[in-house]
């Protein structure tokens, strides 16, 4: 895994390229290694920031299976369903006679080995921030023979995600952010979390930075008490329906963000919260507002 990391950093930050011979052996995010025979026709995607991925080097006309969640892009929903997140539905995974299947996160593990048991190639994607989403990008590229496509692409999100960064530096002074992802309890984005990331490269500062859990359940008390200058919402099911709701809330009136109503609800949740290319997509949303409240503050 540590051979793999640094074999695919040195592609992503130079520009080198390598061979589309196979058969080839790669090594995936949780150590496990999976050798492939052949450029491979039929590759199921076990999670949506996978299937994102493959639909954005072109690989979407191959793609036989996908997990009930995956649902971008529009093409996704048509393709068979082979169980969700947590429960693959392995019977159906065999009869679509996959040549690579890509499993998503840690809790896939066990689906990998079984399958990488059955003869079956398959790599598990479990990235921890956005330079290892973009090594993924490569890792699929390679493994399914788009190694140049991969490279492209990524210097395409690399190029925005600078511009991002550049456009961060001329912040002054950089808001304090919470961001809510629900409210019963209160839930927001801690240490650890793509969303920590965007917020800093993007120039804010998360309130709930130190903490440690990625995903933490805090108090409204404790909301209050940070005074967070802008708050963002990004619920499933809610988008562009909470900045209302905020507003109304019983003794959040003193915070600045709810008494100035800097509140924002309708980014797509999926774009900050799924661990694929479109996280950049999300990096700009956010640098976006910053950059909003920066005209609005002179």
């Amino acid at each position: 895994m540590f051979i793999r990391k640094i074999v695919l950093s040195i592609l992503l930050f130079s520009s080198l390229s390598f061979s589309a011979d196979f058969p080839v052996t790669l090594y995936d995010d949780v150590g496990l290694s999976a050798t492939i025979l052949k450029a491979p026709k039929r590759i199921i995607s076990m999670a949506p920031s996978n299937t994102e991925i493959l639909f954005a080097l072109g690989l979407g006309g191959r793609v036989v299976g996908v997990s009930s969640f995956c649902d971008f892009p529009a093409a996704a929903k048509k393709k068979e369903k082979v169980g969700d997140f947590m429960s693959p539905n392995i019977e159906k995974i065999l009869l679509l006679k996959p040549d690579l299947v890509l499993a998503g996160g840690g809790i896939q593990k066990d689906l990998a080995i079984k399958l990488s048991a059955m003869g079956i190639p398959t790599l598990t994607l479990y990235p921890k921030n956005i330079n290892e989403v973009l090594m993924d990008v490569v890792l699929v590229g390679r493994a399914a023979g788009k190694e140049t496509e991969a490279l492209l692409y990524i210097e395409k999100l690399k190029a925005r995600i600078e511009k991002v960064k550049s456009e961060a530096g001329r912040i002054n002074k950089k808001p304090r952010v919470y961001f809510e992802i629900w409210s019963q309890p209160f839930t927001t984005a801690g240490k650890g979390s793509f969303v920590e990331e965007l917020i800093t490269l993007a120039g804010g500062v998360n309130i709930f930075a130190e903490t440690e859990k990625t995903f933490p359940e805090i108090s409204g008390e404790e909301i209050i008490k940070r005074d967070p200058e802008i708050i963002i919402t990004a619920y499933m099911e809610k988008k562009g329906k909470m900045k209302k709701e905020v507003l109304k809330r019983s003794g959040w009136g003193c915070i600045n963000a709810v008494k100035e109503e800097r509140v924002y609800d309708g980014i797509d949740s999926d774009i900050l919260l799924r661990s694929g290319p479109r996280l950049v997509d999300g990096l700009e949303a956010l640098s976006g507002i910053f950059l909003q409240e920066k005209k609005t503050k002179k």
